[in-house]
C-alpha cells in the first residue's frame, strides 16, 4: 500500500455552520467529499457556535471524537 505524507499547508481547510475543518486524508486520492464519491475521509473539525449541528452523510457511517473541550 502507497503512502503519501502531506504538509499542513497542503490540507484543504472549509467554514461549516459550526466552525471549521480541515481534511487531513481521503481516499481514493481523487475522490471527492461534495460528491461523496470518497471511500474514507478523516478530518478535524473546530466547533465555535454555541450550537451547530454535523453535515448528516447518508449510508455513510462517521466517528466523532472530542479531542479537547472546555
Amino acid at each position: 500500500m502507497a503512502v503519501n505524507i502531506i504538509s499542513a499547508t497542503d490540507t484543504a481547510t472549509t467554514d461549516w455552520s459550526g466552525g471549521q475543518t480541515t481534511q487531513l486524508y481521503i481516499s481514493p486520492q481523487d475522490a471527492d467529499y461534495k460528491k461523496r464519491t470518497f471511500k474514507l475521509r478523516l478530518s478535524s473539525a473546530t466547533v465555535t457556535a454555541d450550537k451547530s449541528a454535523f453535515t448528516k452523510l447518508k449510508n455513510i457511517d462517521r466517528i466523532l471524537m472530542t479531542l479537547q473541550s472546555n
